[in-house]
């Protein structure tokens, strides 16, 4: 049965949604560019000289704007099929009554991501930490480098909320959900929950997957630690986002993930910075 009987009502496709969206995904990568930059720094430093501020957000805006552009495209024209999608904001821009709906998905969405946050810190931590803390070592690379300021991760929260969540969640995890109706000779209708669980699972392991370019950007080989921890500790958050996605809208995924960065990216940060006073 599934959870979400009264999300999954097939919608038509909406423009008005699709520039919001795209809007938000090159807005939100703009925001990364101080948190980017920071980790950058050092590996830049001696090899290569940094682009210029202006080229950098010419070459955010024209990428992501490539990028998303048939990305959401896609994605809402496959959830629209399926009654998947964003219904809060295309509520909203239907000047539909929400009622109790948005707190309730804001509350379970930041529930969630906290939660997730606090189970990444303890694997990071007790798991993962003395053989992570060792291969830093030997890489001559210390935790200072890896962990911008607060107020950066805070911006970089936003961008990747919103920017991994349309193209893991909206584009990706819905072409699988897709896929999976179309072998059950079913097109256009949302699969049983087992499937939108196959769906979930292979997009949270292209999830961890991709976070592993930006891993050896900052100096770190690629071997099986760091490759188990990545796939392991974001794995985890796109499960739980993925799951969200298909059971609240992609709303909830993207505030999921922003509460769970948040705490991750600028919480735990400013923590440590003010322990060190």
């Amino acid at each position: 049965m599934q959870t979400n009987t009264s999300e999954n009502a097939k919608r038509p496709y909406g423009w008005k949604l699709f520039v919001m969206l795209w809007s938000l995904a090159i807005g939100a990568s703009l925001l990364g560019i101080p948190f980017t930059q920071t980790l950058r720094s050092g590996s830049l430093a001696g090899t290569a000289t940094a682009p210029s501020i202006s080229a950098l957000i010419l070459t955010i805006v024209l990428g992501n704007g490539i990028l998303f552009g048939p990305t959401i495209g896609i994605g809402l024209i496959l959830s629209s099929r399926l009654g998947l999608g964003a219904p809060l904001i295309a509520g909203c821009l239907e000047k539909q009554p929400l009622g109790s709906r948005i707190p309730k998905v804001v509350f379970h969405s930041v529930v969630s991501g906290v939660v997730v946050s606090i189970i990444i810190l303890f694997m990071a931590n007790y798991i993962f930490g003395p053989p992570w803390l060792l291969r830093l070592e030997a890489e001559g690379i210390t935790i200072s480098e890896l962990q911008p300021p607060s107020w950066q991760g805070f911006l970089v929260s936003i961008t990747a909320g919103v920017r991994e969540e349309i193209l893991f969640r909206l584009f990706l995890l819905t072409l699988f959900a897709w896929i999976g109706s179309i072998l059950r000779k079913r097109p256009n209708v949302l699969p049983p929950n087992w499937i939108l669980w196959i769906a979930t699972l292979l997009t949270a392991a292209l999830f961890g997957i991709s976070h592993l370019p930006g891993t050896a950007a900052i100096g770190l080989s690629l071997d099986t630690l760091v490759i188990t921890r990545a796939l392991v500790l974001n794995g985890l958050g796109g499960v739980v986002f993925g799951w969200l996605y298909w059971t609240r809208g992609l709303e909830s995924a993207i505030l999921a993930h922003f509460s769970a960065d948040v705490v991750l990216h600028a919480v735990v940060p400013l923590i440590d910075q003010l322990s060190g006073m």
